[in-house]
């Protein structure tokens, strides 16, 4: 373990509830901390992120279909 102190893995999963991209700068430094329930935490994020890509492509799919529609 380092001098530094990290944040608590209850600290840490606080601070990255409002992460919604995968660049987020926070989550480098989440991949990089060697602990068990950091590494996990961060594949909760990764995870949560794909599922939200996944529903906003599918509601972009319909709305190609609806615009159309709008438009008349």
């Amino acid at each position: 373990m380092t001098s530094e102190k990290r944040p608590s893995l209850v600290q840490l999963r606080a601070d990255l509830a409002d992460v919604t991209v995968a660049t987020d700068a926070r989550l480098t430094s989440l991949r990089a901390d060697d602990r068990k329930g950091a590494q996990q935490l961060y594949q909760q994020i990764q995870r949560r992120l794909a599922k939200q890509a996944a529903a906003e492509a599918a509601f972009q799919e319909r709305l190609h279909y609806e615009r159309p529609f709008w438009a008349r």
